[in-house]
């Protein structure tokens, strides 16, 4: 791994305050039937695009209404993360071993592209879709221009990629760190231990949390200036792939059925019971959640403004 300096670890989790919690969860504004074990989600101009895992397609909802206005099929297979940028939509496609680019104009597949093996997720950061593989410890970079692809060596079992700060940083379940990825070099610049067994990430302008189903049951919070860890904090069940509100605080699906609110100093604030068989995604947009149910067959609209 090209790295620079390990930074300080996490200082020991700390516990929900019962007094803490949200008394109720928010509203459902909109439930739709989408099939296909929907997976990833992304909202871009009035338009929530939905991945569907089981059946190499992209699906396109209407974000007022949930009325299904049309399905992108030839996707890589087992499309789930996703992410915009350069006029496309980018998926991850963890058994095709690709990113699929989908014309956000048309719908129409532009480009399918090999990148590695197992991808896990993708952003669009700096002219390009990166893209990491589980299986390879990489993280390609897709070039939005050209579509070439560069491969860049980050820590063990690569899941989770935001873009934050600047940089990307992608979590590495099978080493319990994050590496700090710089766009402009392509090398990791540095490499932060959390422990745990760390796989997703949400992210703003400043902060990356990260979650971890596995080892710890855990978020943490990394400052995206300077790499510190702020807080890690226990919140139990299975936490997986959120997104962060305006205000800073992240919303995370959990795949015991819960969605999770933790606020942006990463206290649990918000923890409900809902009924979707295995959550797995969701997307924060104009005052919505939008929650992917991943073992079943449909996605649904939480309003929390």
């Amino acid at each position: 791994m090209a790295a620079g300096c390990a930074s300080e670890g996490s200082p020991a989790p700390a516990p929900a305050s019962a007094a803490s919690i949200e008394p109720s969860p928010p509203p459902v504004g909109v439930e739709v039937e989408v099939g296909g074990s929907p997976c990833g989600l992304q909202q871009v101009d009035g338009v929530v695009w939905v991945s569907q895992f089981d059946a190499a397609a992209v699906v396109r909802l209407d974000a007022s209404t949930g009325e299904v206005l049309g399905t992108t099929k030839g996707t890589g297979g087992q499309p789930c993360g996703l992410a915009v940028g350069a006029g496309s939509l980018w998926t991850a496609d963890y058994q095709g071993g690709s990113t699929t680019r989908v014309d956000l104009a048309t719908g129409a597949v532009v480009a399918r592209i090999p990148t590695g093996n197992s991808v896990y997720d993708v952003a669009f950061a700096e002219g390009a879709a990166w893209v990491s593989n589980f299986g390879d410890d990489t993280v390609a970079r897709v070039d939005a221009a050209t579509n070439d692809v560069t491969r860049i060596e980050v820590g063990g079992g690569p899941g989770g990629i935001a873009w934050s700060g600047g940089f990307l940083w992608v979590a590495n379940s099978r080493d319990g760190t994050v590496s700090k990825l710089d766009p402009a070099s392509r090398t990791v610049v540095d490499t932060i231990e959390i422990g745990g067994a760390p796989v997703w990430t949400a992210f703003d302008g400043d902060t990356v949390f990260v979650t971890d189903p596995q080892g710890g049951q855990t978020v943490t919070l990394i400052d995206s200036g300077d790499g510190t860890v702020l807080r890690t904090t226990e919140v139990g069940g299975r936490p997986v792939d959120g997104d962060v509100a305006a205000d800073g605080s992240a919303w995370l699906p959990d795949l015991d059925g819960r969605l999770l609110h933790v606020s942006a100093d990463g206290e649990l604030v918000g923890a409900w019971d809902i009924p979707l068989a295995g959550p797995f995604v969701l997307d924060v947009a104009d005052g919505a959640v939008w929650v992917a149910e991943w073992q079943g067959t449909k996605v649904v609209r939480y309003d929390v403004d």
